[in-house]
């Protein structure tokens, strides 16, 4: 019986791993780089042309 609960409480102390790997806290890099395969210039949503896209009516984009 005790056998058994120990491969229970294993077997949860190993989801809770697998699930902290997955969803856990990671450390932020410090520093950011964006890469494109084309020219321009990053501009706030605000001011792209397109009332659609500035008024935010399709929603904020990524976090």
């Amino acid at each position: 019986m005790q056998s058994g609960l120990l491969l229970k409480k294993h077997k949860l102390l190993e989801g809770k791993r697998m699930f902290n790997r997955l969803f856990g806290k990671k450390e932020k890099p410090l520093d950011e780089t964006i890469v494109a395969p084309v020219n321009g210039k990053v501009v706030s949503l605000e001011e792209v042309p397109d009332p659609v896209f500035s008024q935010k009516m399709m929603g904020t984009g990524w976090p």
